[in-house]
């Protein structure tokens, strides 16, 4: 949980929500009543009310009238407009940074790619998607523009979420494919041919985003007796 050293309590309301949603231990439609946060989190009901703003604004929470504030829900749809989202970013940051990533910039995206392979080979998805997070904020990062690395950032927050609830089991079972699509990404790099980035970095959300809705619909499909 955040300290609420140097933070502004509205702030500090703020990081100590989104990392409790972001993590399940605020589970999706979970309802959050404003005097029983300020009451655990020991701050008044007004930097709560600004941080639930700000938690909606960025897609954390809903908030109805009449009804209250919940916990934003995970749905097919949600996961959908996130991949759709997470593809065009990075093939726009992609595209632009291929231009000025220099030598020792290929050499810390294959630190990060082999601190992903030992993940991957010792079964340590949480520490894969950090660092599968910061792969992919390292290379925006070097396009050097200002509001998309900001979005990236929340995109991945989402993706982040979504793995706790639901897509650990995909990750595991698509995690080879998708460290052989991260090494031939720096290598596509490398090359500097933007077109083939963006090729690559479209077919690899698709194929990933194609794998996580097969599980969803798997895992909303009933089970039949007798068969």
């Amino acid at each position: 949980m955040p300290t609420q050293i140097a933070l502004s309590k509205k702030e500090y309301v703020y990081r100590t929500l989104k990392e409790e949603i972001v993590s399940g231990a605020l589970e999706p439609d979970e309802r959050l009543v404003i005097d029983e946060v300020s009451q655990r989190l020991g701050t008044s009901a007004i930097p709560v009310r600004e941080a639930l703003q700000q938690l909606r604004a960025d897609g954390f929470v809903v908030i109805e009238p009449y009804t209250g504030v919940r916990v934003a829900p995970i749905s097919a749809g949600i996961i959908e407009e996130v991949f759709a989202l997470l593809e065009a970013a990075e093939i726009i940051s992609s595209r632009i940074a291929c231009r000025y990533l220099t030598d020792a910039d290929f050499a810390q995206i294959e630190t990060i790619l082999r601190r992903m392979d030992e993940n991957a080979a010792s079964g340590d998805l949480a520490g894969w998607t950090e660092d599968n997070r910061e792969l992919h904020l390292f290379i925006c990062d070097r396009a050097g523009l200002s509001l998309l690395p900001v979005m990236l950032s929340m995109l991945l927050t989402h993706w982040s979420r979504f793995c706790h609830f639901y897509l650990y089991d995909v990750i595991a079972r698509r995690i080879q494919t998708a460290q052989a699509e991260h090494w031939a990404l720096l290598e596509t790099l490398r090359t500097r041919d933007a077109s083939a980035v963006a090729k690559l970095i479209q077919r690899h959300n698709r194929g990933a985003l194609e794998d996580y809705q097969r599980y969803l619909q798997t895992r909303a499909r009933p089970a039949t007796d007798g068969v």
